[in-house]
């Protein structure tokens, strides 16, 4: 689903209605919903669904750790630790391809 899609217009507002439609004990169950549905609207492949896990496990046990140690040194420490793990993720699952294909292109040259 593109951002600039009528779709995702329309999915925005529906999910923005049930969001505050629902108690707010309930809202972050809403928004992990949407969230899994716009991540897997167009390609459900199990290679999709690994990258995925591999991004929001370690997320959410940090997010449980920042959590129990809020206004905390170590709470500070491992939320930069996170970010670091998150953007660390994000190169690796985006530019892999990026740094991959031109080593290939090389070696096959010389096959």
């Amino acid at each position: 689903m593109s951002l600039t899609s009528f779709v995702f217009i329309i999915f925005c507002f529906i999910t923005l209605a049930i969001y505050f439609i629902v108690p707010k004990k309930f809202q972050w169950i809403v928004l992990l919903v949407s969230s899994v549905i716009f991540l897997f609207w167009d390609n459900l492949h199990i290679s999709t669904i690994i990258q995925a896990l591999v991004v929001l496990v370690p997320t959410y046990l940090l997010g449980r750790k920042i959590e129990e140690h809020s206004n905390t040194k170590k709470g500070k420490i491992l939320l930069v630790f996170g970010i670091f793990i998150i953007i660390g993720q994000l190169f690796y699952l985006k530019y892999t391809n990026l740094f991959i294909e031109p080593i290939n292109s090389i070696l096959k040259r010389y096959k």
